[in-house]
């Protein structure tokens, strides 16, 4: 590779992915596309910053500073445009031998030399043509360039026409957000059809701007193919590298492309540098991105462009750090390069770098607050500081400034859901979608928010769309887990946690957990246990014990102490020592019914020893009671755990769970019983009231659990799923299918501790904060031992929000005496009330008998009711069913009825035309016969007062009989009902002089006359001119007059009108009826039987196609008149336009096909093929929009009278090309 090629590279690539997206995107040019799509001279004036600056009002001095120094240039193109030309040298090219103009181009290659030289005449055209171009004023580049065929005028002129539709494209779309209607730009086909007749003689940039087209037209093969051309032939066209870079979806494109661009361009650098960039923009082609920029370094050691691409390619790698080092870097050495700073951006986002971020923010706008990458990095900063509504905004204005700039949308998405603004973050990521459908974040978002409004299976299909782009990255596998979990799929969420954990690096924490938590919801807690070990080792050796964590040490805890490894219960208890309320005071706790047997020594043995035994007797009858309990809970509870496993857990339950978490163990068993005690009362003893008083309780407590029946059904529901939740969470053994094997218990007699001896630990029960709720005045003085136990029911009672609160002050220690006696007579109440409830089940079994019955007759009842309904909804479906095939048959009815009016609708025409035929032919004949009427006269009436026809008349005779009829009929109308149809038959009139002066015209041409007949002709036209303007003035006088404009002005103009044609004739005289009257007859058969087969010669062509034009202007006139009043006949108007158009151009085919008519076929066969596009879109419209007129839109009529002007000037056009 030589020096000069390197050199060549380093200027057109050292832009970044959003400017290539820019680039791609016509409707927002940057000074780039300029200077390498177009040749420029020396100063090129920053056209971007202008067309930014308008949108600034605070700017507005700077741009008209600029607009001046271009309108200046503008002003001395247009002056070397308009020299004179005969001045200028045509023949000799003007860039060979004019040394001091500066060369037309930028680049000096091969490709450049082998242009064909532009004459000084061409030149000066360019030079005005791209200050246009530069002033964005794109219709007028098109009409200075005409239909030059060089190659650098040709793509500057469809340039400016596709710039100029994606304007016209962006004035139908909204501003950011908004409507998405379909809208394409309306110049794609005109550009599409001229490259496409032109292909074999594209240059580079031609066959890159058809590239781009076939692109928009969702031709992404060709596009690709055409593209690939464009750059063999010039390689140095960053921009359609770009183009055909967007069109590479995956890895299998990617290494096809590859291996072919290697056999193709051996030893172009550019190449390499498309490479590396389509492996950032695919992300996960690390090993051949290495390859090419280690390559690429030793020949650009210090380019900022392929700096930026490595930490771009570090940050997509998740190499933070790396990627951190290389920006600043970057940074230090360009410290006005903007490209990729939006990247760096994100990169100081995700690490939390606020200080950075805001000095990369002030820095970016000091360099330029216009550019897009400046707002998407204030926009990371405002988002760092959480000011949401700040960042909106700035992203908002980076998409103004690129509607293409796909990272803007993300981002702006990303706000959106953290403003919960769900629905509106899904149109930014669409539209992200829609710019770069490769980039994962925006598929991720998509997710993202529809898991958010838990449209979980939407949700699935976007994030395995990530995982398809990114497979590497465990965030999409976990967020597809944590949908499977959501749908209760615990299979496939445990596959996708595994996937998550080999691809997290840094930490699999969570995933670890997930799957543990799965194992335990499927009832597999062993299995669940060696995950949650795992978890526990890691976090362990790392150092890192979090909330999670501690609740996971304190599951393990538990369980160790349940099955009697008391060293591993107090090990896996240590580490949640160190963390706060509750988590604290549960390990304290678990470690002290560890430790208890071990402090006591020497002389104590036998005082603790007795006290264990008790304290581990009473452990396990709570235990066995909460076996009970969860049993119990779980059955009563079904309905409402499988909501919360789908729906999960309201936020005010989670926070009652909480405080329930802060009872020691006793005080929660006894709530346990107390609500236990209660759904038993409601399931089996419901004639009963309330649950009955029990003496060894404090009344207090009796009354707190009477005041349970009070509570509604679903309030009851709450609080017996917090107890079930904390059950599983104080001993989650009980899940395990296999029975634990139960603790030793000691069999050493229970002798009474002595309170002198200091090695007796009694733990202290956790004690709480009571709000104040007086049941009875006269309780104030109960005793202080109970306090808690009662204080806390009641207060849960009255408030089941607030059930738990920590306490403020610890209460005295009770003396170890009355705490055994209490034990002791706990445990015999709880085993009498036991039996109790057992023996009151066996006996009341009995009287279960009449309730079951009525529970069958209830439920036949609903199952009668529910056939039914079934029988119900079938009928209806059967009704429905009937319906549609009535509908059915009706449309089919309607469709053939619909075909048999269009078919009326023709014979109607055709009629009414063979009608006027003959019309005109009963008027001529009855003009002939007007000296055969009187016999009886001595004269001749026809030689004395009428005008004869001769056959050297300049004037036919059928348009003097066609004036007359519209004479006569305006005098009828004129003094009819309604005024307003004198406009109507004003256009016969009007349409009469047309034809009588075409006929004056073309005798002129043919005829000399003498100067004195060439003056009163003269004289006699401009009095017709102005006769009729004078009768088409009364004539709208009258018809807005509504009935005061007096009928006398319409005769007096008529008669003035009619005065004039009698002077002309006279002058100029009238030709024969008979051959006029067989050239119409003639005329109408060809315009009513295009399948003749007689063939018009290009002459009678012309005629023929004059003829038709006036009756496409008076269709199309009509068209416009029932556009605007809706019109009924708008369907017949539309349809007789369609027959006029393809009887032209059946017509004109014939005559292109004959031997005279040849000579026009190739240029005929151009506008014939736009009349026949245009009329297959017109017969579109009809079909789709008009068929009814009610449902016809704006847009509809819009496009229908833009086709109708195309059809008028291409049979214009036609008309001119045989005339010539």
């Amino acid at each position: 590779m030589s020096p000069t090629h390197s050199t060549t590279l380093l200027h057109p690539l050292d832009t970044n992915d959003a400017n290539c997206s820019r680039r791609t995107s016509i409707s927002s040019i940057n000074d780039e596309d300029w200077r390498q799509l177009l040749s420029q001279f020396d100063s090129q004036p920053d056209i971007m910053v202008l067309i930014q600056l308008c949108k600034e009002e605070e700017d507005k001095r700077r741009y008209e500073e600029n607009k001046m120094k271009l309108k200046e240039y503008q002003v001395a193109a247009e002056i070397l445009d308009g020299i004179q030309t005969d001045l200028l040298d045509a023949k000799v090219p003007f860039t060979q031998n004019e040394t001091h103009i500066p060369t037309l181009s930028a680049y000096h290659t091969e490709y450049e030399s082998s242009l064909a030289p532009l004459s000084e005449y061409d030149y000066n055209r360019y030079q005005y043509a791209k200050t246009l171009f530069y002033m964005r004023h794109f219709n007028a580049v098109i009409d200075v360039l005409g239909q030059s065929k060089h190659p650098k005028l040709y793509f500057l002129r469809l340039y400016s026409k596709y710039l100029m539709g994606e304007r016209r494209k962006e004035e139908f779309m909204q501003d950011v957000l908004g409507s998405t209607e379909s809208c394409e730009n309306p110049e794609l086909d005109s550009i599409y059809q001229e490259l496409q007749e032109n292909y074999h003689n594209l240059d580079a940039f031609g066959l890159y701007l058809l590239g781009i087209v076939l692109k928009r037209r969702r031709e992404t093969f060709k596009a690709a193919a055409v593209l690939l051309e464009s750059v063999r032939k010039y390689q140095y066209n960053w921009s359609a590298w770009m183009e055909l870079a967007s069109l590479v979806q995956n890895k299998k494109m990617f290494l096809d492309l590859r291996t072919l661009l290697n056999r193709e361009f051996e030893s172009s650098l550019v190449k390499e540098f498309f490479l590396a960039k389509v492996c950032i923009d695919l992300q996960g082609q690390g090993t051949i991105f290495r390859d090419i920029m280690d390559s690429l370094d030793d020949y650009f050691p210090k380019s900022a462009y392929i700096l930026s691409q490595w930490a771009t390619f570090y940050y997509d790698a998740m190499e933070y750090n790396e990627s951190l080092v290389l920006f600043e870097e970057l940074r230090k050495t360009h410290p006005s390069r903007l490209d990729d700073m939006d990247v760096f951006s994100n990169l100081l986002y995700l690490q939390n770098l606020k200080d950075k971020l805001c000095v990369l923010a002030l820095e970016c706008e000091k360099v330029d607050k216009y550019r897009p990458e400046t707002c998407c990095v204030r926009g990371n900063y405002c988002g760092l500081k959480h000011e949401t509504v700040e960042s909106i905004e700035y992203f908002k204005r980076a998409i103004r400034l690129n509607k293409s700039y796909h990272l803007a949308w993300t981002l702006l998405g990303h706000s959106y859901i953290e403003s919960q603004d769900s629905s509106t973050a899904i149109e930014c990521y669409r539209r992200a979608v829609e710019v770069n459908n490769r980039d994962y974040r925006s598929w991720y978002g998509l997710g993202q928010a529809y898991e958010v409004m838990k449209y979980t299976s939407d949700a699935i299909y976007y994030y395995q769309k990530a995982t398809d782009l990114r497979p590497q990255d465990g965030r999409m596998w976990k967020a597809l887990a944590s949908c499977y979990s959501t749908l209760k799929q615990d299979k496939e969420a445990e596959n996708y946690n595994r996937r998550a954990e080999a691809c997290d690096r840094r930490s699999n924490k969570s995933e670890m957990i997930q799957i543990a938590r799965i194992f335990e919801r499927r009832g597999k807690m062993g299995v669940a246990i060696d995950f949650y070990q795992e978890v526990w080792q890691r976090a362990v050796a790392s150092n890192s014990i979090d909330e999670q964590i501690a609740d996971i040490c304190l599951l393990l805890a538990r369980y160790a102490l349940s099955i009697g490894r008391l060293s591993d219960a107090e090990q896996y208890a240590i580490p949640a020592l160190n963390m706060n309320h509750p988590y604290h005071e549960d390990a304290r706790t678990i470690i002290d019914e560890v430790r208890v047997p071990n402090r006591s020594t020497g002389s104590t043995t036998y005082s603790v020893t007795s006290a264990t035994s008790r304290h581990t007797a009473s452990s396990m009858q709570q235990e066995t009671s909460a076996k009970i309990y969860f049993v119990e809970l779980q059955n009563y509870l079904s309905f409402v755990l499988a909501k919360e496993a789908s729906e999960g857990v309201p936020t005010a339950r989670t926070a009652a769970r909480q405080k329930l978490s802060r009872l020691n163990n006793l005080q929660f068993h006894e709530l346990a019983t107390d609500v236990y005690d209660e759904l038993m009362r409601r399931n089996n003893d419901s004639h009963r009231s309330f649950l009955p008083v029990r003496e060894d309780f404090h009344p207090r407590r009796n009354q707190a659990r009477q005041k349970l029946a009070t509570l509604p059904s679903s309030r009851f529901r709450d609080l017996s799923s917090d107890v079930y939740h904390e059950l599983r969470r104080r001993y989650p053994h009980i899940l395990l299918a296999e029975q634990l094997p139960p603790l030793p218990q000691s069999s050493s007699p229970s002798v009474e501790a002595q309170p002198s001896q200091s090695t007796n630990i009694i733990p202290v029960k956790g004690m709480m904060s009571v709000e104040s709720v007086n049941y009875y005045e006269d309780n104030n003085n109960s005793s202080n031992t109970n306090q808690p136990m009662t204080d806390n029911l009641d207060s849960l009672m009255a408030d089941l929000g607030n059930m738990v609160k920590p306490s403020r002050s610890e209460m005295n220690q009770h003396n170890s005496s009355n705490s055994e006696i209490d034990n002791i007579r706990y445990e015999y109440e709880l085993k009498m009330a036991s039996m109790t409830k057992k023996i009151k089940m066996l006996e009341e079994g009995g009287n279960n008998n009449e309730y079951n019955r009525q529970l069958e007759d209830k439920y036949n009842k609903l199952l009668n009711e529910h056939k039914e309904q079934q029988m119900a909804v079938q009928e209806v479906k059967n009704e429905i069913r009937i319906l549609i095939d009535e509908l059915k048959s009706l449309s089919e009815k309607n469709e053939s009825l619909r075909a048999q009016k269009e078919q009326a609708d023709i014979t109607i025409q055709s009629l009414t035309e063979e009608a006027k035929s003959w019309k005109t032919k009963y008027e001529s004949i009855n003009m002939e016969l007007r000296n055969y009427k009187v016999k009886s006269m001595q004269f001749d009436p026809s030689k004395e007062l009428f005008l004869k026809p001769t056959p050297k008349g300049a004037i036919g005779h059928p348009y003097i009989i066609e004036y007359q009829t519209a004479i006569d009929e305006l005098m009828q109308v004129s003094r009819s009902t309604k005024p307003s149809d004198v406009l109507v038959t004003m256009r016969s009139i009007v349409m009469a002089c047309k034809s009588i002066t075409t006929e004056v015209e073309e005798y002129e041409v043919k005829t000399g006359l003498s100067e004195m007949d060439q003056s009163s002709l003269y004289e006699i036209k401009k009095k017709f001119s102005t006769s009729l303007s004078s009768l088409l003035s009364a004539a709208t006088s009258f018809a807005n007059g509504m009935g005061i404009t007096p009928v006398s002005l319409v005769d007096a103009a008529a008669i003035t009108l009619t005065t004039t044609i009698v002077d002309l004739v006279k002058l100029l005289g009238m030709r024969s009826v008979t051959s006029d009257l067989n050239n119409n007859n003639n005329n109408n058969s060809n315009n009513n039987h295009h399948n003749s087969n007689d063939t018009l010669s290009p002459q009678q062509l012309s005629q023929f196609l004059k003829k038709e034009t006036d009756h496409i202007v008076a269709s199309v006139q009509n068209l416009l008149s029932a556009l605007r009043t809706n019109d009924k006949d708008l369907f017949n108007i539309i349809t007789s336009i369609i027959n006029i158009v393809s009887n032209i151009v059946t017509v004109s085919k014939q005559t292109f096909a004959t031997d005279k008519g040849n000579r026009y076929g190739s240029q005929g066969t151009i506008i014939l093929n736009d009349l026949a596009h245009c009329n297959n879109k017109i017969i579109k419209l009809r079909d789709d929009s008009f068929s009814n007129i009610e449902f016809a839109n704006a847009t509809a009529k819009r496009n229908l009278a833009q086709e109708s002007y195309e059809i008028a000037k291409y049979t214009k056009e036609l008309i001119n090309m045989l005339d010539m």
